[in-house]
């Protein structure tokens, strides 16, 4: 594997030129049009998404879900456990832990601490070898997507999301969720 196709544009004004690093299928999705001199839309994107993220990670949770939303938020691959067993509650699915793991591309070891401290504070449970969220996980992350949607709604941002997912309504999701 190569090195990728990156353009490098030299400044001819004191101004940043959106093409400084442009990677297609690396730093901007193949498909996505750079239009006339660069690719600002992909540029305010990038910077848009950046701005909200580190505004979510202000969030004051309530009290209730504070302790949980913490551990999970607490690194990348956690929340992502948090997010995958949501989803895994929505459509019925059950997970072991070496799946999870494979699902989550993250070690067993990882996985199976998880669970171990989720399961003592019971945010999780362990029944026939599948891990399965209980009712106060589920609801933090409720708790986390509505302080999201309420931190990002100011700029419209939440409310466009709510758009263009329904306008792509011809997508079922829980078809998806399962195919992760």
């Amino acid at each position: 594997m190569g090195e990728p196709n990156i353009q490098l544009i030299k400044y001819s004004s004191g101004e940043r030129d959106s093409r400084l690093l442009t990677a297609p299928g690396l730093t901007i999705p193949d498909g996505v049009p750079i239009f006339g001199n660069g690719n600002a839309a992909w540029d305010h994107y990038c910077k848009t998404l950046a701005f909200h993220q580190l505004k979510t990670a202000k969030i004051k949770f309530d009290v209730k879900y504070t302790k949980i939303l913490n551990y999970f938020r607490s690194t990348y691959q956690k929340m992502s456990f948090m997010r995958l067993l949501y989803l895994q509650a929505d459509v019925n699915f059950d997970y072991t832990p070496n799946q999870i793991a494979q699902k989550l591309d993250c070690t067993r070891q990882f996985v199976y601490q998880t669970v171990k401290e989720c399961e003592a504070e019971g945010w999780v449970k362990m029944i026939d070898g599948v891990v399965s969220p209980t009712e106060i996980l589920l609801n933090a992350w409720r708790h986390y997507a509505m302080n999201w949607w309420l931190q990002n709604d100011e700029n419209q941002l939440a409310s466009a999301f709510y758009r263009i997912f329904h306008a792509r309504a011809s997508v079922n999701i829980d078809d998806k969720i399962k195919s992760l």
